[in-house]
């Protein structure tokens, strides 16, 4: 219910559209396209509209000059700022992802794929050339949740409750939230994205909303007079970890270097109304404008339950995809501490599966809190 019209509003034939599969980890396609993606750490983003365009970490400017926050008086000049850095940020990966494209041509080719992708052989061009019949690229926002509830939070705590001023909240981030847990646990208790609380939720439907309005500005050129479509999306793959490790604290409570939220799921340790409320949340995005919206769970229930689940989700709200793992926590735990018993404990990371044992420790950290959020 959604997959198809996501198809059918990028200009794809109903007959193809009913007819999509999945391409890598959690994309959907055709047979008619070619594609590739760029992550977009929407928590920099953040970062960056919070210290006038300066990356805290790095001390570099690497946005435009958006104001210095603490003279912001209202809620509308942070999200005024979060849209211009998100604006200049997209254009630039952009531009990266059309750069990278010019590079591979030429350089290298995929005979196999092309054969595959309707229009290649017709052509007699290879698919990286531009021989499909649709050319498209995506890009996919990492840190919905994370975004989120740091806007709620900001919005509840400085500008509502007025427990802190915006000077007290650039000082908490500056130090890391050393000096400021008082602070940072009011934070912590703002409305969380993934609990049905409209607080939050509208929120994360409205960037939601703005990252895929500035997305739909841009093609790619492949075949300069024919652009495909530049398509928005929220799917990780492990990025949550790496684009973490590389921003500083958030308004959430988030601390430096901590990882951000997957795809479109709960950030870790604010998931506390089940899945059904995280479905409910889920489903006030528009996931018909998206390449793939990637929802990560670890549900403890029986399967016929999770079955119930995600049928629900899936084919009565609306959603587009469904990633999860069955299992136990305390065989998690187990299996960190007694890896020689459980060699073949499979699960699922982000759109790839792989045996526990094997994952890094960092990874199984990170299925260990999927799992604990929902005790």
């Amino acid at each position: 219910d959604a997959i198809i019209p996501a198809m059918l509003r990028r200009g794809v034939p109903i007959k193809e559209a009913r007819d999509y599969s999945v391409d890598g980890c959690q994309h959907f396609t055709t047979y008619w396209r070619k594609d590739h993606s760029a992550w977009f750490n929407r928590v920099k983003t953040m970062d960056l509209a919070l210290n006038n365009g300066v990356d805290r970490l790095t001390g570099l400017q690497i946005g435009p000059k958006t104001g210095d926050p603490r003279m912001f008086e209202t809620f509308n000049e942070v999200m005024d700022a979060y849209r211009r850095q998100l604006a200049n940020g997209v254009r630039l990966l952009n531009t990266e992802s059309e750069l990278v494209d010019a590079a591979i041509r030429g350089e290298m080719c995929l005979p196999y794929s092309s054969i595959h992708v309707r229009g290649c052989l017709d052509k007699g061009v290879e698919v990286l050339e531009g021989g499909g019949d649709f050319n498209w690229t995506g890009m996919h926002g990492v840190g919905l949740g994370t975004v989120a509830n740091s806007l709620a939070a900001l919005k509840k705590v400085v500008f509502e409750n007025k427990r802190a001023t915006m000077t007290d909240l650039i000082d908490a981030l500056n130090h890391d939230f050393q000096g400021y847990e008082a602070l940072r646990q009011q934070l912590l208790q703002a409305p969380k994205w993934g609990n049905d609380d409209d607080y939050v939720d509208s929120l994360a439907a409205e960037v939601a909303n703005y990252f895929m309005d500035e997305v739909d500005k841009h093609r790619c050129h492949t075949e300069p007079e024919k652009p495909g479509w530049t398509i928005p999306g929220f799917h990780s793959l492990t990025f949550s970890e790496s684009f973490g490790e590389a921003t500083a604290a958030t308004p959430d409570g988030r601390r430096a270097m901590a990882r951000v939220s997957d795809g479109i799921a709960p950030a870790i340790g604010t998931y506390r109304g089940g899945p059904t409320a995280v479905f409910i949340s889920a489903a006030k995005l528009d996931h018909a404008r998206t390449w793939t919206s990637s929802l990560t769970l670890t549900l403890n229930d029986s399967t016929e339950i999770v079955s119930i689940l995600a049928r629900t989700y899936l084919t009565d709200m609306g959603g587009t995809h469904l990633m999860g793992n069955l299992v136990a926590l305390d065989t998690l735990r187990d299996a960190r501490e007694h890896p020689e018993n459980y060699p073949d404990l499979l699960v699922r990371v982000a759109g790839f599966s792989a045996r526990f044992v094997e994952i890094p420790a960092n990874l199984q950290e990170l299925i260990i809190n999927r799992a604990s959020i929902t005790k």
